[in-house]
Order: C-alpha cells, then sequence, then structure tokens
C-alpha cells in the first residue's frame, strides 16, 4: 500500500509570517508520522519569490526532516524563481529528495517501504511567454495559441509514454505537478480562467497515471474521480482565503488500484472580519468582538464606514494598537468611505419640458417670485429654445 501524504503552496516567505509557515509545516511532519506516509510529494511554490537565505535555510531543515520519514518528490511552482530549487536535491538525507525544475522525461523509479515500487513523473509550471519566446514576433495570437496547445500536447503524450513504461515494469505512475486546470476554483468561489497555460482534468488523467498531485490553487478540490487533485495551502497566505488549510492523505493499492484521497485539516491560524453594513464606530466593532473571543491570535481585518467629513477623525494607528493589544496576530484596516448622494426633486424628473422643470426647481427650494419675473424668465427661456432648434437644423 502506498501511503502519501501530498501538500503544495508552501511559500516559504519572510514577508507571509515565515514562523507560521514553519510551525505549519512542523505540524505536517508530526501528522505524516501518525499516518505512516512512505512517500511525500509536493506540488510545487515551495517559495513565494526569489529565496532569501532565511527562507532556504527553513525550507532545508524541513526538507530533511522530512526525508527522515519518507523519500520527498516535487515540483517547480510559478512563484518559484528558476534555478532556486537545484540545490536541496544535494541534501544529505536518510530518504531521496528531488525537486524537478522542467518536466520529467525518465521516471524517477523508487522502492518504497513496504516493497512498493513507484516511477515518480513531474511536471513543473510551463510559462506560456517562454514557450513562444523562440517564435517570430510577427506571429499572430492564433498562431502562438497553437504552438502553446501543440506543445502541451507533445509534452503530455511523452508523460502517457512514460506512465506506460513504468507500469509495465510493474511499478505505480504518480505524477506531480504546478498546473492551472481548467474549471478550478479560487477561494473565492470565482472560477481561474485565462491566466497562463490552461490543461482539463482529462487532460491530466490521460497521462495514465494513478495519482495526479497538483499544486497551484490554495482551495484544495478533485477532478476525475478524486485521481487528480489540488491539495491547497497549509496556511493562510492572505486574508482571501477563508476556507480550511492542511494537504491530502492519500492511499493507492498495489499496482495503481484503489486510490482514495482524504483532505486533513490544519491549525492554521483563522481569519476574522469585523464588518458592519451599518455606519458603527469602529470602536464598537472591536468590542463586541473582543467580548466574543474571536480576535486572540487571529488574522484580523476591519472594515469600517464613514464619511469623507468623518474620515480624518479616525485614529488607525489606535485602533491597530488596540487590536493588537486584545492579541491580534495580525491587524489589516480598511475605510469605506460612503459620499453623501444628492436626491432630485421627484417634482423635477417628472417634469416633461424645460419649464416645468424650473417651477418644480422653484417649488422645491420654496422661492417664490412674481408675475413680472416669471414672464421674464419664459421669455428668455423661450429664446433660448427657439436659438438651440435653429442650430439642430442649420
Amino acid at each position: 500500500m502506498i501511503r502519501a501524504l501530498h501538500l503544495s503552496d508552501s511559500h516559504f516567505s519572510e514577508r507571509l509570517r515565515l514562523p507560521d509557515i514553519i510551525e505549519m509545516h512542523r505540524v505536517i511532519l508530526e501528522r505524516a508520522r501518525e499516518l505512516r506516509v512512505n512517500l511525500i510529494l509536493h506540488g510545487g511554490d515551495l517559495f513565494h519569490a526569489r529565496s532569501t537565505p532565511a527562507e532556504r535555510i527553513a525550507l532545508a531543515e524541513w526538507l530533511q526532516a522530512a526525508a527522515e520519514i519518507a523519500p520527498v518528490f516535487g515540483v517547480r511552482g510559478n512563484h518559484d524563481a528558476a534555478g532556486d530549487l537545484a540545490v536541496f536535491n544535494r541534501l544529505r538525507t536518510k530518504h531521496t529528495v528531488i525537486i524537478e525544475e522542467r518536466v520529467t522525461t525518465t521516471a524517477h523509479m523508487l522502492t518504497l517501504e513496504g516493497g512498493d515500487r513507484v516511477g515518480l513523473l513531474g511536471m513543473a509550471w510551463i510559462d506560456k511567454a517562454s514557450m513562444v519566446s523562440g517564435m517570430d514576433a510577427t506571429d499572430d495570437q492564433g498562431t502562438t495559441t497553437n504552438a502553446v496547445v501543440g506543445g502541451m500536447r507533445q509534452l503530455l503524450i511523452c508523460l502517457r509514454a512514460e506512465a506506460s513504461r513504468v507500469r509495465t515494469e510493474g511499478a505505480v505512475p504518480i505524477l506531480t505537478t504546478h498546473v492551472m486546470i481548467g474549471g478550478s476554483v479560487m477561494s473565492s468561489g470565482q472560477v481561474l480562467i485565462g491566466q497562463g497555460v490552461e490543461l482539463s482534468p482529462s487532460d491530466l488523467a490521460d497521462v495514465g497515471a494513478a495519482y495526479v498531485a497538483c499544486g497551484h490553487v490554495h482551495c484544495t478540490q478533485e477532478f476525475a474521480g478524486g485521481r487528480v487533485v489540488y491539495s491547497g495551502s497549509p496556511v493562510r497566505h492572505n486574508l482571501g482565503e477563508p476556507e480550511a488549510k492542511g494537504f491530502r492523505f492519500v492511499q493507492i493499492g498495489s499496482l495503481g488500484g484503489g486510490v482514495e484521497s482524504e483532505f486533513v485539516e490544519l491549525p492554521a491560524r483563522r481569519i476574522v472580519l469585523l464588518d458592519s453594513p451599518l455606519r458603527l464606530s469602529p470602536e464598537l466593532l472591536i468590542d463586541s468582538a473582543f467580548q466574543s473571543g474571536e480576535i486572540p491570535g487571529a488574522l484580523v481585518r476591519l472594515r469600517y464606514r464613514v464619511t469623507p467629513e468623518e474620515l480624518a477623525a479616525v485614529d488607525e494607528d489606535r485602533l491597530r494598537e488596540t487590536l493588537m493589544g486584545m492579541g491580534a496576530h495580525e491587524v489589516t484596516l480598511e475605510a469605506i468611505v460612503e459620499h453623501q448622494s444628492r436626491v432630485r426633486s421627484e417634482l423635477i424628473v417628472e417634469a416633461t419640458d424645460s419649464w416645468s422643470k424650473i417651477e418644480a426647481w422653484l417649488t422645491a427650494k420654496e422661492i417664490a417670485i412674481d408675475e413680472p419675473t416669471r414672464e421674464r424668465i419664459r421669455a428668455k427661456l423661450s429664446t433660448i429654445e427657439t436659438a438651440q432648434a435653429r442650430d439642430v437644423t442649420a
């Protein structure tokens, strides 16, 4: 029985609460031991950007600890800088650590604890720009799109052939990839479209791998009967990710049969949104949340509504200090400035001609004028309208 732990989108970064990321990855390895996994798969975005020394040390320490449990196989994601991951393949570890920066042309054959043999295939993030960089600059969009589609088909054919070879050798093919899957859903609930090279679930399932461990979308979801899966991210990287965070525990029977994938939730930091549709004072929102015990240890987003005149009187530094003093881990403030709209008189809106509108305006403003003035205004209006009509027909 293959017992794999599938995670992705770690985003080791000093800008994204690195201590939280390190802690959740420590918890992941605790769960890995409890689940007795014999393979660890990472779907990419190990880093958030070009790595710093502190981030490299954090990832290296985690990979070394993970490789004490089982072999680790991962791929480069779109956030991982080119060439930033190769050094980790040289770590001295109990089990193998392999991070693919490109597409695997020859499967990595491993025998796991328990005797099962696997052939590990990797398809790192494929950038459309790099695929068309060698084409003529005058080629139109249709030509470049067809070239990208054709290139992806060739890659998938190669992976399919290699997966077939793995099976003929009595091993189980497993594909790990960082990819955008058409129809996948983001944390906001929006369907992800129009970003980079997109593959369908059937494209990936047709490779013939027993399981496709995917990274890129931070919200866990599965396709093709549970054979193509996004694990989701292990921590909340921003305030737009309210969903549960964790990893996938995957069990694959002998020769790739009977695949089961289970989402395992992690104790990632909570997100607390303090928001009211009414223009309540920010202090009232904070007091209410504090009484309910929501704030300590949470990522707090305070959204308050004010008029332009009230905005200058809000002391955001004091609000932030108050929330941090209540135990918030991080605070984001968002002012919704509500401009006052001016409503036109109903009589003016319903008036059908210019003079009627003027009369309605005078009534709304409670302005009284004598009859001679009224006649002078009507005469002037008539002169203006006559001149306008002459201009139109000229």
